[in-house]
């Protein structure tokens, strides 16, 4: 690996296509590639409201929500559509996309320095244009109990966002995503993804079987993307609407890929009160909600929330709440950079998602989650991104959890999943990976199984999506 301050003029050229093996855990993959033009605009409806418009509502245990409801029913004040294909439009704009993920071996980091993640730098050609930048990492884990582990983006050795994760137990595993939107000037730009812990001497590790990627997608210029830093905020028994700049949506008539990122977040309670529990908000509407359950006071849990909305022509407020339950105080850190950010899909992105009853698995045999269909995304031999979002799910079990894997034609392109630091306790999974598909149709599929004692489960009342860009 090239160091953050190393300049490389060499040609990009797209290399070959890594063939993923069977399963994620086997080899370590590398991968740093540029896609060709997006054709974009939208027609596809698409609004919802799912429960938990009051803030204690989504607090219930696993009888939550109607077991026997279709997924595709609408929700509360909104239209539900289970899956879709973003419409061809009239407007050409040309977005790049690089990605590098890596996967089988352990990584494991024991200074309080920032060090470089082992993920491939990514070095992108820009003019003057905005870029979405993104580190995901699915399977994280500290070894000393509430000692941070913090996550950086950067590019050209600037640091641009970070995030942190705190285990309630020794190895508790905890994805985290960190993502910030950046204006590139003319140039090459190297971005890069670097990791440290908060003590000198403790252990965090990165591991073999999830597959982190380091993502920088150039978006449109009418991209909405706002960040409050590093600041902190706090609710106290109540919901209220998380300090963000304001973001106002000027959409001609188009879908739009929706994002709350939240890379530092505690409450100081335990279970079964104890909760972080976010709204993604369209309009005053409830577009997609989900969040964490806290096993050890002060602990950090990130969450990432992501869904698909169609917006009418005209302006739209985009907002993001924080509930905490009576006696509790939900926090944002000041530590981590918080983003909401809004992108017009281009044309052929495909998007599928599930609500209405629980999803269950107890044992290690991979399942398809139910009720989530499984879309089939066209691809020109382009680089795809591919988003899963399963932002209420828990373990009954301490020590036990889910694991989840992103599938294209049925192989693996990405995995990752959590671990519990007590029973009950939810964790937020969400996942950003690519993939370099060869011309034709691909299915998108997501599978999942539980690894430990009991069993998993993906909640009835709080959305999941699978989501494919081209």
């Amino acid at each position: 690996m090239k160091a953050d301050d190393e300049t490389d003029t060499a040609e990009l050229r797209r290399p070959a296509r890594t063939e993923w093996p069977t399963h994620p855990a086997a080899g370590h993959i590398l991968n740093n590639m540029k896609i060709s033009p997006w054709l974009t605009a939208a027609l596809t409806m698409l609004l919802l409201s799912i429960a938990c418009e009051d803030s204690g509502s989504f607090s219930r245990g696993l009888d939550a929500g109607p077991a026997d409801a279709d997924a595709s029913e609408p929700g509360d004040g909104g239209l539900v559509d289970a899956s879709g294909v973003t419409d061809a439009g009239t407007i050409s704009e040309a977005y790049d996309l690089y990605f590098t993920k890596r996967t089988g071996t352990v990584l494991t980091t024991t200074t309080a320095d920032w060090s470089n993640i082992d993920l491939e730098p990514l070095e992108v050609d820009a003019n003057d244009d905005r870029w979405l930048l993104a580190l995901s990492v699915p399977e994280a884990w500290g070894a000393q109990i509430d000692v941070e582990t913090w996550f950086e983006l950067r590019v050209d050795g600037r640091s641009v966002a970070r995030g942190l994760t705190s285990p309630a137990v020794s190895g508790q595993k905890i994805p985290i995503n960190v993502m910030a939107v950046e204006t590139l000037a003319v140039g090459r730009h190297r971005i890069s993804a670097s990791w440290r812990t908060a003590q000198a001497g403790a252990t965090a590790s990165i591991g073999a079987e999830g597959v982190a990627t380091l993502i920088a997608m150039k978006v449109p210029d009418d991209a909405v993307a706002v960040t409050r830093g590093g600041m902190e905020f706090s609710v106290v028994s109540s919901r209220q609407q998380i300090d963000f700049p304001s973001a106002t949506v000027t959409s001609t008539g188009a879908e739009y890929l929706v994002i709350l990122n939240a890379p530092d977040a505690t409450n100081d309670t335990p279970l079964p009160v104890g909760t972080n529990w976010y709204h993604l908000m369209v309009d005053g509407v409830e577009l997609t909600s989900g969040g964490t359950f806290q096993a050890l006071p002060g602990t950090r849990l990130p969450n990432t929330l992501a869904g698909i909305v169609n917006l009418p022509p005209g302006a739209h407020t985009i907002t993001a709440d924080l509930t905490a339950l009576a006696g509790t105080t939900s926090s944002l850190g000041r530590h981590g950079d918080a983003w909401l950010i809004a992108l017009r899909l281009p044309a052929g992105a495909v998007h599928a998602s599930r609500i209405g009853s629980i999803s269950s698995v107890a044992n290690e045999n991979w399942t398809s989650i139910g009720g989530l269909a499984e879309p089939t995304i066209e691809s020109a031999g382009d680089n795809h991104l591919i988003i899963m979002a399963a932002p209420d799910s828990w373990s009954d079990s301490t020590g036990g959890g889910p694991w989840f894997s992103l599938d294209v034609d049925g192989a693996p392109v990405a995995a990752g999943g959590y671990t519990t630091g007590v029973g009950q306790q939810r964790v937020s999974t969400t996942m950003f990976t690519a993939a370099s598909l060869d011309p034709g149709p691909h299915q998108l599929r997501v599978r999942w199984h539980h690894r430990g004692p009991g069993a998993s489960y993906v909640g009835a009342n709080h959305r999941t999506w699978l989501i494919g860009l081209r």
